[in-house]
Protein backbone atom coordinates (compact mmCIF):
# COMPACT_ATOMS: atom_id res chain seq x y z
CA UNK A 1 0.00 0.00 0.00
CA UNK A 2 2.91 2.35 0.72
CA UNK A 3 4.26 1.78 -2.78
CA UNK A 4 0.87 2.62 -4.30
CA UNK A 5 0.71 5.89 -2.37
CA UNK A 6 4.28 6.84 -3.23
CA UNK A 7 3.77 6.07 -6.93
CA UNK A 8 0.55 8.12 -6.89
CA UNK A 9 2.39 11.08 -5.35
CA UNK A 10 5.16 10.67 -7.94
CA UNK A 11 2.43 10.65 -10.60
CA UNK A 12 1.06 13.94 -9.26
CA UNK A 13 4.53 15.46 -9.49
CA UNK A 14 4.98 14.04 -13.00
CA UNK A 15 1.60 15.47 -13.94
CA UNK A 16 2.63 18.96 -12.86
CA UNK A 17 6.00 18.73 -14.62
CA UNK A 18 4.48 17.35 -17.80
CA UNK A 19 1.78 20.02 -17.91
CA UNK A 20 4.35 22.77 -17.29
CA UNK A 21 6.64 21.48 -20.03
CA UNK A 22 3.80 21.07 -22.51
CA UNK A 23 2.52 24.56 -21.71
CA UNK A 24 5.98 26.00 -22.31
CA UNK A 25 6.19 24.22 -25.68
CA UNK A 26 2.71 25.34 -26.71
CA UNK A 27 3.51 28.96 -25.84
CA UNK A 28 6.74 28.84 -27.83
CA UNK A 29 5.76 26.84 -30.92
CA UNK A 30 2.08 27.35 -31.81
CA UNK A 31 0.04 30.22 -33.20
CA UNK A 32 -2.16 30.11 -30.11
CA UNK A 33 0.93 30.49 -27.93
CA UNK A 34 2.09 33.43 -29.97
CA UNK A 35 -1.34 35.00 -29.61
CA UNK A 36 -1.39 34.33 -25.86
CA UNK A 37 2.02 35.94 -25.36
CA UNK A 38 1.13 39.03 -27.40
CA UNK A 39 3.13 38.30 -30.55
CA UNK A 40 0.55 39.07 -33.24
CA UNK A 41 2.99 39.40 -36.14
CA UNK A 42 2.14 37.11 -39.03
CA UNK A 43 -1.25 35.97 -37.73
CA UNK A 44 -3.85 36.39 -40.46
CA UNK A 45 -6.99 35.65 -38.45
CA UNK A 46 -6.44 36.15 -34.73
CA UNK A 47 -10.01 35.26 -33.81
CA UNK A 48 -9.77 31.85 -35.52
CA UNK A 49 -6.53 31.14 -33.68
CA UNK A 50 -8.24 32.08 -30.43
CA UNK A 51 -11.25 29.86 -31.17
CA UNK A 52 -8.99 26.85 -31.89
CA UNK A 53 -6.97 27.49 -28.74
CA UNK A 54 -9.10 25.13 -26.69
CA UNK A 55 -8.29 22.26 -29.04
CA UNK A 56 -4.59 23.11 -28.90
CA UNK A 57 -4.67 23.08 -25.12
CA UNK A 58 -6.55 19.79 -24.98
CA UNK A 59 -4.55 17.84 -27.55
CA UNK A 60 -1.11 19.31 -26.78
CA UNK A 61 -1.24 19.65 -22.99
CA UNK A 62 -4.05 17.79 -21.26
CA UNK A 63 -4.33 14.58 -23.29
CA UNK A 64 -0.57 13.79 -23.39
CA UNK A 65 -0.25 14.57 -19.69
CA UNK A 66 -3.11 12.26 -18.75
CA UNK A 67 -1.78 9.46 -20.95
CA UNK A 68 1.82 9.70 -19.74
CA UNK A 69 0.89 9.89 -16.06
CA UNK A 70 -1.72 7.13 -16.19
CA UNK A 71 0.66 4.76 -17.97
CA UNK A 72 3.46 5.61 -15.52
CA UNK A 73 1.33 5.13 -12.43
CA UNK A 74 -0.59 2.14 -13.75
CA UNK A 75 2.55 0.23 -14.69
CA UNK A 76 4.39 0.86 -11.41
CA UNK A 77 1.55 0.27 -8.97
CA UNK A 78 1.24 -3.36 -7.84
CA UNK A 79 -2.22 -3.01 -6.29
CA UNK A 80 -5.14 -0.82 -7.39
CA UNK A 81 -3.54 0.53 -10.61
CA UNK A 82 -6.76 2.04 -11.98
CA UNK A 83 -7.60 3.87 -8.76
CA UNK A 84 -4.03 5.15 -8.38
CA UNK A 85 -3.96 6.34 -12.00
CA UNK A 86 -7.28 8.13 -11.56
CA UNK A 87 -6.04 9.84 -8.41
CA UNK A 88 -2.81 10.94 -10.11
CA UNK A 89 -4.52 12.51 -13.13
CA UNK A 90 -7.42 14.04 -11.20
CA UNK A 91 -6.02 17.61 -10.91
CA UNK A 92 -5.22 17.93 -14.62
CA UNK A 93 -8.57 16.34 -15.52
CA UNK A 94 -10.44 18.88 -13.43
CA UNK A 95 -8.60 21.71 -15.16
CA UNK A 96 -9.33 20.24 -18.60
CA UNK A 97 -13.02 19.77 -17.84
CA UNK A 98 -13.22 23.33 -16.53
CA UNK A 99 -12.42 24.63 -19.99
CA UNK A 100 -15.40 22.84 -21.47
CA UNK A 101 -17.78 23.86 -18.66
CA UNK A 102 -16.77 27.51 -18.91
CA UNK A 103 -17.28 27.49 -22.67
CA UNK A 104 -20.79 25.99 -22.45
CA UNK A 105 -21.91 28.41 -19.78
CA UNK A 106 -21.54 31.37 -22.12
Amino acid sequence: MLRTVSVTVAGLILSALSAATATFLVLRHTDFGRLATGNFAGLADRWQVFENGELVLFFCIFLPTVLIVSIFVGSLTPRYPIQASAAAVLPISIIASGLRVERRRN
